[in-house]
């Protein structure tokens, strides 16, 4: 089961995936082994695995397909009682959330944080992530819509972005991550970063670009471009089975219905993940 991708073109063989003919879309990915090579120690055949595939220019394989090939350190065994559909929604938001705040942000205990784009699948898992990581405050920049789910999901303080100008928000910060397509200035955020402060965001952007400056006053500003790991996803496969980390699931559909589905990510009304189900979806 696949949750549906969207590829930019001007992503394809420079970031994401190579430019192979025909594209076959998809990243994340739950599903049985059939075949381990002969050094594979940690599984066996008629285990469970999840993961995502890596984002890279060298990357020619698709989850939406029959069967894909996975270096065994590149996925985890799926955690008991979660749910297949949850665990395949799950890879790249959870991972891009961990690696963003804690790698490239710095995040630890004790620190606070900024979160932009709460309500969308990346910085709503980033809400969760970074009170698991024991962030000293949580404040989460969201859409009126999303005010009372980004509450939910554990944030301190929510700003309702149509209601506040976020650039005039009083307090400071140890980590700002954005989580939106470049909707947010790295400069204008700069004054609201502690010294030592980390800005990261996860769309590479003029805006970024500039703000490789900040370096120069004491803080600094990162691209996160998540990597998958045995480690990450057995950290995040625990949290999402004592239930402190929830992913969202807004519908599933066989893969022969993949139109609909991209219609339906690309609705505006849409609340969580698109599921596609390929094993019993032809």
């Amino acid at each position: 089961e696949f949750p549906p991708a969207v590829v930019s073109k001007s992503m394809i063989g420079f970031f994401l995936h190579a430019k192979t003919n025909p594209l076959v879309l998809g990243w994340h990915y739950v599903g049985t082994i059939e075949a381990v090579g002969e050094d594979v120690s940690d599984f066996e055949v008629d285990d469970v695995v999840w993961g995502f595939l890596q984002y890279e220019p060298s990357q020619k394989q698709g989850a939406f397909s029959e069967y894909i090939t996975i270096h065994e350190k590149e996925c985890a065994h799926a955690p008991g009682n979660v749910d297949e559909t949850v665990l395949a929604a799950a890879g790249t938001e959870t991972i891009t959330a961990l690696q963003g705040l804690r790698d490239a942000g710095g995040l630890t205990k004790g620190k606070s944080v900024l979160i932009l784009g709460a309500g969308g699948s990346v910085g709503s898992a980033a809400v969760q992530i970074a009170k698991r990581l024991e962030a000293s405050h949580v404040t989460a920049v969201c859409s009126t819509k999303d005010v009372q789910r980004v509450k939910g999901f554990g944030a301190d303080t929510v700003i309702d972005r149509s209601k506040e100008d976020v650039y005039e928000y009083g307090s400071k910060f140890d980590v700002i991550f954005d989580t939106t397509p470049a909707k947010y200035s790295a400069l204008k955020f700069a004054k609201k970063l502690n010294k030592g402060g980390g800005f990261v965001c996860t769309i590479p952007s003029m805006g970024y670009m500039l703000s490789q400056l900040l370096c120069l006053s004491g803080k600094k500003a990162s691209f996160i471009e998540c990597h998958a790991n045995k480690e990450d996803l057995d950290l995040v496969g625990g949290w999402l089975l004592d239930g402190s980390v929830r992913i969202e699931i807004d519908s599933t559909y066989r893969i022969k219905d993949m139109r609909s589905a991209l219609d339906r990510q690309g609705d505006s009304s849409k609340v969580g993940r698109v599921v596609i189900d390929v094993e019993n979806g032809w």
